[in-house]
C-alpha cells in the first residue's frame, strides 16, 4: 500500500566551494550506492539540510525492513525480511520491480548495472539494476548481514562463515580471507586496503587486490559494526561496550571511549565529521566523541537501542532508534531539532538523496521524508 502525502520539485543550489568538495557533494547527493555512502563508510555529507521534515510517501510491507537502502537514478532499492528486494520510484513510491530470494537484512550495494545483496541463508545475489532479473548467485556457509564494497570492479563482502570474500563481476571467487569468528558488518576500503573486523576481536588490514594480510591489531573485544575511515583514522565500536579510535596505518589504538554509566555494546557504525565521531549504542544513547581525544562531547538519550548508524548532513545528525523515532540533532551540541515518530523500530540507517531521506522500520513501513514546503 502506498500513501502519497506531498509532491514538490526540488531545486538544489550550490554555493561556491573548492572543486574537490563540489565533486564530492554532487556525487554523494546524486547517488547513494553503498551502506554508508562511500567506500570509506564514513556516513558524512557536507550537504546542509533545512527542516522540519515530513512524510512524502510510505509503503507498507508484510515483514520487517532491517537494512539500509541505496538510491540511484531516481530509484530506491532495499531488501526485506519477506524474502524480496524492492525497487521503487523515488517520486511516488510505486513499485518498479521486486526480486525473490532469501530473507534480506543486509544493505544492498550498486556498481554499474547490477545491485548486490546478501541474505540470511548466506547467498550473495547479483541482480540486474533495471529489470530485477537475477544475474548470478554465490553461496557462502553463513548469514550475510553486511553490504558489499567494491575495489576496481571486484566485489568484497563478509559472511558469518568467518570469511571475507572477493569476487569478480561475473561472480567468480578471486580470494577469501579466513578469520576466527563471524563477520557481521560491511568492509571499508581506502588507498587499496580493506579491513576485516568481526568476532575474532582483531582488525585485519588487507591488500584489497590480493587479500594478503598486511597488518593486524587486537581490538580487545568482538565487533559487529562496520569500520569507518577518514584519512589515517579508523573508528569502530565493539561488543565490549567501547568505541576505538585507531591509526590504521601503524596500526595502533589512539583512544578507547567507554561511557561512564550503563555502558552497553556498540553495533552502530560511526559517522565521521571534522572534529567529531557520532555513534549509537545499546545503552539507548547517541554519542558524540571528540575525534582526536576520544572524550564525550555530548550524548542524547533515546528510549530504545540505537543499532542504526547515524548520518551527518552538514551540521545536522540524523539517527534512528528502536523507540521508533528518527532524531534530528545539532552536530555541535546535540540539541534536538526534530523528532519524527515512524511507528516501528529503526535498525537500518537513513540515506540521503536529492534533499530527501529514505529508511524503513521493523513494522514493514518504508518512507521518503522531505522538508516541509
Amino acid at each position: 500500500m502506498i500513501y502519497l502525502i506531498a509532491s514538490q520539485a526540488i531545486i538544489i543550489s550550490l554555493v561556491t566551494l573548492s572543486s574537490d568538495l563540489i565533486a564530492k557533494e554532487i556525487n554523494s547527493v546524486s547517488s547513494w550506492l553503498l551502506f554508508r555512502g562511500n567506500p570509506q563508510q564514513d556516513g558524512f555529507l557536507p550537504t546542509s539540510i533545512k527542516g522540519p521534515f515530513e512524510i512524502q510517501w510510505k509503503i507498507s510491507l508484510k515483514d520487517s525492513i532491517e537494512g539500509t537502502a541505496v538510491v540511484h537514478n531516481g530509484k530506491v532499492y532495499f531488501g526485506c525480511m519477506d524474502e524480496k528486494v524492492y525497487a521503487l520510484d523515488c517520486k511516488d513510491g510505486k513499485e518498479i520491480w521486486k526480486y525473490k530470494g532469501g530473507s534480506f537484512k543486509a544493505p544492498p550495494s550498486i556498481q554499474d548495472d547490477a545491485i548486490y545483496i546478501g541474505d540470511i541463508d548466506g547467498t550473495l545475489h547479483a541482480i540486474d539494476l533495471n529489470t530485477g532479473i537475477k544475474k548470478w548467485v554465490f553461496a557462502t556457509n553463513g548469514e550475510i548481514s553486511g553490504g558489499a564494497n567494491f575495489f576496481k570492479k571486484n566485489i568484497l563482502f563478509g559472511s558469518q562463515d568467518e570469511n571475507l570474500y572477493c569476487l569478480n563481476a561475473a561472480g567468480k571467487e578471486l580470494w577469501k580471507f579466513k578469520m576466527e569468528g563471524p563477520f557481521f558488518g560491511s568492509c571499508a576500503i581506502i588507498e587499496g586496503k580493506t579491513f576485516a573486523a568481526g568476532c575474532d576481536s582483531t582488525l585485519h588490514v588487507l591488500d584489497a587486490e590480493t587479500g594478503k594480510e598486511l597488518s593486524n591489531l587486537d581490538l580487545g573485544g568482538q565487533t559487529g559494526a562496520t569500520p569507518s575511515i577518514a584519512t589515517d583514522d579508523l573508528f569502530v565500536g565493539t561488543m565490549s561496550n567501547n568505541v576505538l579510535g585507531i591509526n590504521w596505518k601503524k596500526p595502533k589504538i589512539n583512544w578507547n571511549y567507554k561511557p561512564e554509566k550503563r555502558s552497553q555494546p556498540f553495533f552502530s557504525s560511526c559517522a565521521i565529521a571534522k572534529n567529531l565521531v557520532v555513534v549509537g549504542g545499546r545503552d539507548k544513547k547517541i554519542h558524540a566523541i571528540d575525534r582526536e581525544k576520544g572524550l564525550e562531547i555530548w550524548g542524547v538519550q533515546t528510549d530504545g537501542k540505537v543499532d542504526a548508524s547515524p548520518l551527518i548532513l552538514g551540521n545536522t545528525v540524523v539517527a534512528g532508534s528502536f523507540d521508533g523515532y528518527l532524531y534530528f540533532l545539532s552536530l555541535e551540541d546535540g540539541k534536538l531539532i526534530q523528532k519524527m515518530n515512524l511507528g516501528g523500530e529503526i535498525s537500518g540507517s537513513p540515506v540521503f538523496y536529492e534533499n530527501s531521506i529514505y529508511l524503513g522500520t521493523s513494522k514493514g513501513d518504508f518512507f521518503r521524508l522531505k522538508p516541509k514546503d
